[in-house]
């Protein structure tokens, strides 16, 4: 039986015992079934559970190894992702995987981070959120602008619009450019109004 036929057969099994029209030994065979199809299908997620080891291709598909299992595909689709969580196998493992089926690696960066800051005054404002205009310069150029709920934590920035400019800075400094971001908490005020506002 596959899992999805467990999984299926398990739902009809509930079914049957929630119906008022069905009789208490009809209840308890369905619920015995229903615990063997429940076992099945917790036995055949362990088994997707297990760390991959080693990918071949070949003619007639795709081999896959565990630790202690192997496993013919005709298709594979590898998703590893990078090394950002490797509480959830996301350990960078897949980088060699990739690489061991002839796919040549670009190195990479992270898509949506936060960012380092020395700016001493993150540090007071750690905390705070905010709505703000970020700008991005490398090397003393404008490279992209984004406007959103900006937090502060006390040596970094976070949210939305830094994500949104996190990619384009990483690779600046992964070149080492100067990289710097401006923010300004009143995008919504030219230079004019808020001088009139202070004054």
């Amino acid at each position: 039986m596959t899992f999805e036929e467990a999984l299926q057969k398990l739902e009809d099994m509930s079914e049957m015992i929630r119906d008022e029209e069905t009789s208490v030994d009809e209840a308890v065979k369905c619920y015995e079934e229903g615990m063997q199809c429940y076992n099945l299908c917790k036995d055949l997620l362990k088994k997707t559970e297990q760390k991959i080891e080693g990918v071949t291709a070949g003619k007639d598909g795709f081999i896959v190894k565990t630790r202690t299992d192997r496993y013919r595909f005709d298709k594979l689709i590898l998703a590893c992702g990078g090394n950002a969580a490797p509480q959830t196998g996301s350990d960078g493992s897949g980088y060699a995987l990739a690489k061991s089926l002839g796919h040549t690696l670009r190195r990479p960066y992270p898509a949506l981070t936060y960012l380092l800051t020395k700016d001493p005054a993150c540090k007071e404002l750690a905390g705070v959120r905010a709505n703000a205009l970020l700008t991005l310069y490398v090397d003393g150029e404008k490279v992209q602008m984004e406007e959103g709920e900006l937090q502060l934590n006390k040596d970094s920035l976070s949210g939305i619009p830094v994500f949104q400019l996190s990619h384009r800075a990483v690779q600046a400094l992964a070149a080492k450019k100067k990289t710097t971001i401006s923010v300004d908490f009143l995008p919504q005020l030219g230079e004019e109004e808020l001088l009139h506002m202070l004054t």
